[in-house]
């Protein structure tokens, strides 16, 4: 199958909170996305406000573009952020 992503991601496991309660780890980050893992079932809403932890707290909003099952207690899900992001300190950035 092709690769679809248009940035590349790095593997990570960096905290996230999303919404009001929802917590989880990023298995992997882009620039203008983001798998995410949590314990819980994730939100069946496509738009998210998220905090993620990257040294400092980065805000952003996204929107969820898929939903898997990967474990009885895990999921996980892929967010595509509303707004370009980049993460100097894992040194993520957009490459042209």
């Amino acid at each position: 199958m092709p690769e679809r992503r248009r940035y590349p991601r790095k593997k990570t496991l960096n905290l996230v909170f999303y919404n009001d309660n929802g917590i989880g780890r990023i298995r992997n980050l882009s620039v203008k996305g983001a798998l995410i893992e949590t314990d819980k079932n994730p939100p069946s809403s496509s738009r998210l406000e998220l905090a993620i932890g990257v040294e400092k707290f980065y805000a952003l909003t996204g929107r969820v573009v898929w939903i898997q099952k990967a474990d009885i207690n895990k999921w996980h899900f892929g967010v595509e952020f509303d707004t370009i992001q980049e993460f100097p300190t894992l040194n993520i950035g957009q490459t042209f």
